[in-house]
């Protein structure tokens, strides 16, 4: 495996390369669990750790190993491509990582939207050329 779980200075539990990674690489094929978005609690923790469906209405994923660990940097060094079919999602390089640089994804700006973050969402539409996955939609 080429990333690890490891306390990290931005925020709770991370995920760092275990090995230098080049550009377009495969990190990991994760599976994902597919859950009924109504089912969850109003304020169930775990939504914080799901991903919204762009197919189906009221499903989200959760998204084992990188889909729950990775924090957040507006500069993502990750590339999330999602297989709903399949129930998997695959995370590949950015850009070239290092050994021991923690993986970033993007959460999106529809993750801080519904966390009534506007700076953050401000900052994300700003520096974010393309719009980045839908990551964490909540329902």
């Amino acid at each position: 495996m080429k990333y690890e779980f490891f306390k990290s200075p931005v925020h709770g539990i991370g995920c760092q390369a275990t090995e230098d990674i080049k550009m377009n690489e495969t990190i990991n094929i994760e599976p994902m669990i597919e859950l009924e978005a109504n089912s969850l609690g109003q304020h169930s923790k775990i939504r914080n750790y799901v991903w919204g469906s762009s197919k189906k209405k009221n499903t989200v994923y959760l998204i084992n190993g990188l889909g729950s660990y990775c924090n957040h940097n507006i500069e993502s060094n990750l590339v999330i491509e999602i297989d709903e079919e399949n129930l998997m999602c695959e995370y590949k390089a950015k850009k070239d990582i290092k050994q021991g640089e923690e993986l970033f994804v993007n959460y999106g700006k529809n993750w801080f939207e519904k966390r009534k973050q506007p700076d953050i969402v401000k900052q994300i539409k700003k520096h974010t050329k393309i719009k980045p996955i839908r990551m964490f939609k909540i329902h």
